[in-house]
This record gives structure tokens, C-alpha cells and sequence, in this order.
């Protein structure tokens, strides 16, 4: 895998922790002005955790069948 991928991807899940934190933040903070915005940003974080651990598995597999990369 090229780095420059590797540094796209860990680009990637830091923007993506920072967006659940945020939005950990707003939940835990109850400043949400709706059980309906409550509900969606309970969504949109699961939606978010979940890609994390896509690209994570993505990261791994391509890692893995990477000749030059002696960790895995």
C-alpha cells in the first residue's frame, strides 16, 4: 500500500474522531433542542463508529498483503 494511502486513511479516522466526539459532546451535554435531533445524532455517531471500523478493517487487509510492510 502506498503511504501516501496510509496517510489518507489516518487523516480520515482522525476527522472521523473528532465528529464523534463532537458529537458525544452535544449528546452528553443535553443541548440538543429535540428528542427528534437527539435521535439523529445517536444515528449519524453510530453511522460514524461504524465507518471507523470499515476503514480500519480496510487498513488491515491491505496491510496484511503488503509485502513491504513488515508489522503484520
Amino acid at each position: 500500500m502506498k503511504s501516501s494511502a496510509l496517510i489518507d486513511s489516518h487523516y480520515i479516522k482522525n476527522e472521523l474522531k473528532k465528529e464523534v466526539e463532537n458529537i458525544k459532546n452535544t449528546i452528553a451535554s443535553g443541548s440538543c433542542s429535540s428528542y427528534d435531533e437527539y435521535r439523529y445524532l445517536v444515528g449519524v455517531h453510530a453511522g460514524l463508529v461504524k465507518l471507523e471500523t470499515i476503514i480500519e478493517d480496510l487498513e488491515n487487509l491491505y496491510l496484511k498483503d503488503d509485502p513491504d510492510n513488515a508489522e503484520y
